[in-house]
């Protein structure tokens, strides 16, 4: 019998901050407001597939040019099947979006799934959150990223420093550890990374290149990489490096 993500689950896990809410059949793409905002107007009343929907979303009438590129690619419907079928339960993805008056609002499409979700039963809940200002947006991601992440840092790449926000008490740094590049490259060769996502690891994480990227552009930077479980075994991992402040 179909769950379609139960009732129990939905409280347990959304919070109040969400302004719009749907379950979502991420296979077809069918979906159902649980709650829905005015904001946007009437340009969804009649889509009924929730990624045109977030294609609509993409378009310059609602978001900003340098968002496009990488929520496009959030929102693709096979790479959120991968992501959700993988065994993530918590997806999310930042961007500024413009309003119906014209202003400019931070927002946080999350996607939420059930240990219960699978091909046979692709139900999940998408969620959209966002804040009226500065501090509010920061206490709000702040709240979202403590859920969806296991581990928060704030860097400084001038100096190579970091301070713990959120770490889980296994993955703590060895106490002499100061610098970040340091902890990183560690991590890996102590066996957390699966050997074929070295390549790829290494490469992310070369303070450098991170440097020219931010140099140009505020978007945030992601990598996905098989990560040594506590519990046996490797599991995806996705990091995630995004500036502190974009104007």
């Amino acid at each position: 019998m179909k769950h379609e993500v139960s009732d129990k689950f939905i409280e347990k896990t959304l919070v109040d901050v969400f302004l719009q809410l749907a379950r979502v059949n991420i296979v077809t793409g069918e979906y159902v407001y649980l709650k829905k905002s005015e904001e946007f107007g009437s340009d969804f009343e009649n889509i009924t597939n929730i990624y045109d929907y977030m294609r609509i979303l993409a378009t310059e009438k609602y978001m900003y040019e340098e968002y496009t590129e990488a929520y496009l690619r959030f929102s693709d419907p096979e790479y959120v099947k991968e992501r959700v079928f993988g065994g993530e339960r918590k997806i999310f993805y930042g961007y500024r979006r413009k309003t119906v008056s014209g202003e400019a609002k931070w927002v946080i499409f999350c996607i939420f799934s059930s240990s219960e979700c699978s091909p046979e039963d692709p139900w999940t809940v998408f969620g959209l959150m966002e804040s009226d200002t500065d501090s509010t947006a920061v206490a709000a991601a702040m709240s979202a990223l403590s859920v969806i992440y296991h581990k928060i840092l704030y860097i400084n790449l001038e100096n190579d420093s970091f301070e713990i926000i959120k770490a889980d008490g296994k993955d703590m740094p060895p106490e002499d550890i100061t610098q970040i590049t340091e902890w990183l490259r560690i991590f890996a060769e102590t066996g957390n990374v699966h050997e074929e996502d070295l390549d790829v690891y290494y490469d992310f994480i070369k303070v450098d290149k991170i440097k020219e990227h931010f140099a140009d552009k505020r978007t945030r930077l992601s990598c996905r990489y098989r990560r040594k479980s506590h519990q046996g075994g490797y599991r995806w991992a996705q990091m995630d490096i995004v500036p502190r402040s974009e104007s």
